[in-house]
């Protein structure tokens, strides 16, 4: 019992200590993190671009054969063609893009992508920022096929007429055709709830919001995302809502909000999940969502640290915190001394005035004075303690 009210009293004491602790860590490490522009020669995204081009199949596509992969790794490769260039890359990429389009162009005379307006939305995208001479063939074959798509009661999920919306945006088709659309979306949200959506439905979303502003209550829903980005560490479940979260704020950019999300633009370079060869999770669609939240975040985050210096401060942290543990137990162990012997002495006192009956007149005031005084003093603090331990 006593052991659990030092372990009590000592979380209480040790909350700001510890924080302090973990301020000065943080501090410390700080020295190590250092921002770089993709477009630097030492940029990690030099060999992501190289490990994507060389991921691409003979016949033009990216994944297992898949037209969502194919057409989102083209839109990321386009996303950072300029620093391509600079590595050395363009001729390559230009040789992706056109394997690329032919592929696409080939798996729509074979089955018109299934009707799936996901798929239709994203090769339209794709083959519009990278491929200048489809354009006829986006006109008159898969324009009119994505328009007629009805997202029936949006069962497909609203994030699929997003992309069309996207898609009909980036193409240039008349503002009749795309307004009828962002009014689709409009009523569906403002009808639904939706925060019951996952950040990877409502983020793109919100990157149709910012063609007509006067729609959408967009702050509400960007505040949405930037405080699901603030509360919600990256690990591979949650990796795409994290890029797909990042690339929809970023027309809302701002030093205070760069500030803010640092750490979650540094953790996508974790070695949970960004790999030695360029990737991430040697994977290509989640390569591509990562290259994308790069490139629109206009910086990666890198963590330079000896390994040697990374250790000693780590180990300095423990060493500090485990200290403080015998500090304050040491210390928790004098104070439950001290009540144990108050408590002791008091009943004593108290005993010797009862059964004593030839005491001085002195002592008869000062011996009950004195015993109750200690006995509140001990008894209060161990039922407070008491009274602790029960509510938990």
């Amino acid at each position: 019992m006593l052991s659990v009210f030092f372990i009590e009293n000592i979380s209480d004491k040790l909350d700001r200590d510890i924080f302090d602790k973990s301020i000065n860590l943080k501090t410390n490490l700080e020295k190590y993190r250092e921002e770089v522009k993709v477009f630097e020669t030492k940029s990690n995204l030099a060999k992501t671009i190289s490990w994507l081009i060389e991921k691409q199949k003979n016949n033009g596509s990216w994944g297992n054969d898949s037209i969502a992969t194919t057409a989102m790794t083209m839109i990321a490769l386009k996303n950072v063609e300029q620093p391509a260039i600079f590595w050395g890359y363009s001729q390559k990429m230009q040789d992706s893009f056109s394997k690329a389009e032919a592929f696409l162009k080939e798996k729509y005379i074979d089955n018109k992508f299934e009707d799936v307006i996901w798929d239709t939305s994203l090769v339209i995208r794709a083959l519009t920022v990278c491929c200048s001479d489809s354009r006829e063939f986006i006109n008159s074959e898969l324009i009119p096929k994505l328009i007629q798509y009805k997202v029936d009661k949006l069962n497909a999920g609203i994030h699929h007429l997003a992309q069309k919306i996207l898609a009909l945006s980036e193409f240039g088709v008349d503002n009749k055709t795309l307004e009828n659309c962002i009014i689709e979306l409009q009523t569906f949200l403002s009808s639904n709830n939706w925060k019951k959506y996952s950040p990877y439905v409502i983020s793109q979303c919100v990157e149709v919001m910012y063609i007509d502003e006067d729609k959408f209550n967009i702050n509400e829903f960007v505040n949405y995302i930037i405080d699901w980005l603030q509360n919600n560490s990256l690990d591979s479940a949650n990796f795409i809502n994290i890029c797909s979260s990042l690339i929809s704020i970023k027309p809302r950019l701002n030093t205070e909000l760069e500030k803010k999300l640092r750490y979650t633009v540094s953790s996508l370079f974790g070695s949970n999940c960004f790999r030695y060869d360029g990737s991430w999770y040697h994977d290509e669609y989640i390569t591509a969502y990562a290259i994308l939240a790069l490139a629109k975040y206009e910086k990666e985050i890198l963590i330079r640290v000896p390994k040697i210096e990374f250790n000693y401060e780590i180990s300095e942290y423990i060493n500090s915190v485990l200290k403080s543990f015998d500090e304050y137990f040491n210390s928790e162990t004098k104070n439950w001394i001290i009540h144990l012997l108050s408590t002791f002495g008091g009943t004593i006192l108290l005993t010797v005035f009862i059964v004593c009956n030839n005491l001085p007149a002195w002592a008869k005031w000062l011996l009950p004075a004195l015993g109750s005084s200690l006995l509140l003093f001990s008894l209060s603090e161990i039922i407070r303690r008491i009274k602790k331990i029960l509510k938990l």
